[in-house]
């Protein structure tokens, strides 16, 4: 995102705080953050696929299959100054406010009313500090890095969508994985939209949230950077998180007939 980009047209919001529903939490510090989450997030490959299926409006909005689509989309929320995004911010902030009420029934958070760190049920990780939400997203969808390096580059595209793999090393391996491909294709037809957002949301944000390793407290018994790794104390093993188990979670939170 250019440092002069001018996000002053987008409107924040606020939702509850999970550990103190009475307070309210403002959706990113500032407008300016909010766009650039929207952008990194919402409207990126491969994690925008996530959103989507969390958020069943976001087709209303736009084509989340089709890049150019999604290009225009930030062309058009940097030249309305964040107006022209409004929308879509506030799909994301009612799916951040409903998996931070799934983290709240299922006491899937850590940390204090100052800093926390929490899960819902769509795989939505949140990140409170100072009541606002600093950061949103689905773990396990696509490479972090690679978004840093497309903040410096002046190539057309959206963050996370170059430099992928394109080939296969052997015609062999290239068969193979074709074929694989379509046996999962025939196998996930008949998928309902919960079966394809445990599969490819939830599932790889435990997963994610498993391997990862980092947690740094402060000397003074308060936690001022809460790692992904701390949140594994609070959820299940994967082992009990499986589809129906989920689907039990899903009910326990009253999410039956809706999403995020």
């Amino acid at each position: 995102m250019p440092s002069q980009f001018d996000a002053s047209g987008l409107q924040l919001r606020e939702i509850p705080h999970p550990l103190v529903p009475r307070s309210s939490v403002r959706v990113f510090p500032d407008a300016e953050s909010a766009c650039r989450h929207l952008r990194d997030h919402l409207l990126t490959a491969p994690e925008c696929y996530a959103w989507a299926l969390i958020c069943p409006d976001y087709d209303k909005l736009l084509d989340v299959h089709n890049a150019d689509a999604r290009f225009q989309y930030w062309q058009e929320a940097q030249r309305t100054s964040g107006v022209s995004a409004q929308p879509l911010y506030d799909l994301y902030c009612r799916a951040i406010r409903i998996n931070a009420e799934d983290a709240q029934k299922l006491g899937w958070h850590v940390g204090t009313t100052r800093c926390l760190i929490a899960l819902g049920t769509d795989g939505v990780l949140l990140i409170i500090s100072n009541y606002a939400v600093t950061t949103a997203f689905v773990p396990g969808q696509g490479t972090p890095d690679a978004v840093r390096e497309q903040r410096n580059s002046n190539s057309r595209g959206l963050p996370r969508e170059r430099g992928m793999r394109s080939g296969r090393p052997n015609r062999s391996a290239d068969d193979t994985f074709h074929l694989d491909r379509l046996i999962r294709e025939r196998r996930e037809a008949s998928w309902s939209r919960d079966q394809r957002l445990y599969y490819y949301g939830f599932r790889p944000a435990v997963q994610f949230l498993r391997r990862f390793q980092r947690i740094a407290p402060t000397t003074n018994g308060d936690v001022a950077y809460l790692g992904y790794e701390a949140i594994k104390r609070r959820i299940p093993r994967l082992s009990q998180l499986k589809w129906p188990n989920w689907q039990d979670l899903r009910r326990q939170c009253g999410r039956e007939d809706h999403h995020g």
